[in-house]
């Protein structure tokens, strides 16, 4: 988990979810985010690889997509399809 100074936003992997402490720790991150009005992106462990094929380079569009997500929430752009 880290903190992107120049774009304001928190980053955080879930790559434990299969952990009841784990998933307790990232529910209260959640809400701590959110009642504070921070952003944040999640990145899961979904997101880096498809499983079969052990290919990271799923994750810089993955984090592109979410980062790109949080500049047009804060725009207020919406997209509807």
């Amino acid at each position: 988990d880290f903190f992107l100074p120049e774009f304001n936003i928190y980053v955080e992997y879930c790559g434990l979810m299969d952990n009841e402490e784990y998933k307790k720790r990232y529910q209260y991150k959640k809400k701590l985010y959110l009642n504070n009005f921070l952003d944040v992106i999640y990145l899961y462990e979904k997101d880096l690889y498809q499983k079969h094929e052990r290919d990271f380079s799923k994750i810089d569009w993955c984090f592109t997509q979410k980062l790109l997500e949080v500049f047009k929430r804060r725009e207020g752009i919406n997209r509807f399809f």
